[in-house]
């Protein structure tokens, strides 16, 4: 009868102990999945930011190529002009190089 009380302890400790370490475990993954859930909130509003953002730099974009097309016809290289430096280095030459320079 020693045995079978003692068999029958061990087995309900065993029990408590296997029902012990699942709820930790499951608390545990609960946790990660709470974390994960907001993780994945914060991405999600990053996103829609950045989806609303498109039109607006298309739109940027779309503005600044027009602006520069307005302009293009303004743009206009001499072509007397032997070179034009800058920084005093020469960065275009269309001429024929003179050594004087």
């Amino acid at each position: 009868m020693a045995l079978m009380k003692n068999s029958n302890e061990a087995c309900h400790s065993c029990a408590k102990q296997i029902k012990d370490t699942a709820a930790a475990g499951i608390a545990s993954a609960e946790a990660d999945v709470a974390a994960l859930e907001d993780q994945l909130a914060e991405i999600k509003a990053e996103l829609d930011a950045a989806r609303h953002r498109i039109p607006v730099l298309k739109r940027e974009q779309s503005e600044a190529q027009r602006e520069l097309k307005e302009l293009e016809p303004r743009l206009f290289f001499a072509p007397k002009l032997r070179s034009l430096r800058l920084w005093g280095r020469s960065i275009w030459e269309p001429g024929p190089r003179r050594d004087s320079e």
